[in-house]
């Protein structure tokens, strides 16, 4: 389980969202759920947050399998 404020790298692609593969982010909660769910904030190589264009959401749920912690 990956836990809160953890450094994360995106996987996989999260169609419909504007996240590139590899971009970088951090835990901003887990869901105590089975399996459990991750909400995450996104940043691009200034630092700054990614957000939905279209839906103005900047944190995105996502699930581990989707996520690779970095060390």
């Amino acid at each position: 389980m990956i836990e809160d404020l953890a450094c994360v790298r995106l996987k996989r692609s999260i169609a419909p969202y504007p996240i590139p593969v590899g971009t970088t982010g951090a835990v901003v909660m887990v869901y105590d759920a089975d399996p459990p769910g991750y909400e995450v904030e996104f940043f691009d190589n200034e630092g700054q947050t990614i957000q939905d264009p279209q839906t103005r959401q900047f944190t995105f749920t996502l699930m581990e399998e989707d996520l690779e912690v970095i060390p």
